[in-house]
């Protein structure tokens, strides 16, 4: 799933859903661990065992010091960011990786 506004770019790899091959804020390339980082809370799939049984997204609670300035972001758009990084990175069960 692909998510564009003026504010941010995102896009998945096609082989590799839990990670964004694109990601800008305001022109600047991001890093999605200034946002959250990703986890698997089912552990590994059923079918197996190298799977993701439930990948998603986990964006902080607050901003680390200096990623507002360093996008040139305010909190309520930092926050957007987040929201739509839960959507774009939401995977569920996975076996690409395997």
């Amino acid at each position: 799933m692909k998510a564009e506004t003026k504010l941010f770019t995102m896009r998945p790899y096609s082989a590799l859903p839990c990670a964004l091959e694109v990601f800008r804020v305001k022109g600047i390339k991001a890093y999605e661990s200034d946002f959250g980082e990703g986890r698997d809370v089912k552990g590994p799939s059923d079918d197996w065992e190298y799977a993701c049984g439930d990948m998603r997204f986990f964006p902080y609670r607050t901003p680390k010091a200096g990623v507002l300035a360093k996008y040139g972001i305010t909190l309520a758009e930092y926050r957007e960011i987040c929201k739509e990084l839960k959507k774009v990175l939401f995977v569920g069960e996975c076996g690409w990786c395997v």
